[in-house]
């Protein structure tokens, strides 16, 4: 899935922020860069579809940055039963998210 590959900026650029997809209605990707940044990530994701084997790399995702990112928006998605295991794990290990929506 295209979303996944733009939300894994967030590990491979130190640079990189914050990223929002929509798959939505608005179509719309959004990565956004700082030079120095010391508040954490923020991560968006809406009105996307996963499946098992999405859900199982959004987790794995999640857990390269569970030590920056503070922000996490899971909003309006379509989720199988099947992979919702290992993203609930992923979930647990995020020591530093202060919002999750």
């Amino acid at each position: 899935m295209g979303a996944l590959y733009i939300l894994n900026t967030v590990t491979t650029c130190e640079k990189v922020v914050e990223v929002e997809v929509s798959l939505g209605t608005e179509k719309r990707s959004l990565i956004r860069f700082e030079q120095d940044s010391d508040c954490g990530k923020t991560l968006s994701l809406r009105e996307c579809h996963f499946g098992a084997d999405h859900l199982q790399r959004l987790a794995e995702i999640l857990k390269s940055c569970a030590a920056q990112l503070v922000n996490l928006s899971l909003s309006c998605n379509t989720m199988q039963r099947e992979g919702l295991l290992a993203l609930q794990n992923s979930l647990t290990t995020l020591s530093s998210l202060h919002t999750l929506e």
